[in-house]
């Protein structure tokens, strides 16, 4: 489990890793949002200029949500994704 602690409730992260020395442009977004009968985790992710790709994940709390997206903030930081 990461130590980095971003959310603590419903939110946006937008992240971004660019190093033209190897050719990496890229982009990693996390969201928090209330969904209608669970809360939303929503991941979208890619290289600047292409189509993105995104997932959903549900969870029935808060709790179990922003745990998790602190541990996917928490992975994408220390490979180097920094926040925009």
């Amino acid at each position: 489990m990461s130590t980095d602690k971003r959310f603590s409730d419903y939110g946006v992260c937008k992240l971004a890793k660019i190093e033209p020395s190897l050719n990496q442009k890229r982009y990693y977004g996390i969201s928090i949002q209330p969904g209608l009968f669970e809360i939303i985790l929503h991941r979208q992710w890619g290289r600047f200029g292409c189509r993105p790709r995104s997932m959903d994940e549900y969870f029935d709390s808060l709790e179990l949500a922003v745990a998790k997206a602190n541990s996917l903030y928490g992975i994408k930081t220390r490979r180097g994704y920094r926040e925009v």
